[in-house]
């Protein structure tokens, strides 16, 4: 599945689930994020969220030859790569829109 966006809030979940993927965590952290009752449908797309299923994200910088694309997948914001750091741009939109 691809989305494309320039919204915080999917590169927030993005960003937790490959959190949760990292640390061995459990579907129930998941429930709790997205506010879900706990069934047993969604345990088992839960589970296979965490344990089976990739979640990237990608950049689509513009440059001087054109578009190329950069997986910033860590998200993460101590990153010493801007692009990373900053989600693309995507925070720094979002911190525009609030002032």
């Amino acid at each position: 599945m691809v989305i494309s966006t320039h919204s915080p809030l999917l590169l927030e979940a993005a960003w937790a689930i490959r959190m949760l993927q990292a640390n061995q965590g459990a579907p129930g952290a998941l429930f709790e994020l997205f506010d879900l009752y706990n069934s047993p449908g969604m345990r088992d797309v839960f589970n296979a969220v965490l344990a089976e299923k990739a979640v990237n994200s990608f950049y689509f910088e513009p440059g001087e030859k054109g578009v190329t694309t950069r997986d910033i997948s860590s998200l993460d914001p101590c990153s010493e790569d801007d692009s990373i750091a900053i989600w693309g741009g995507i925070t720094q939109l979002a911190a525009e829109h609030l002032t």
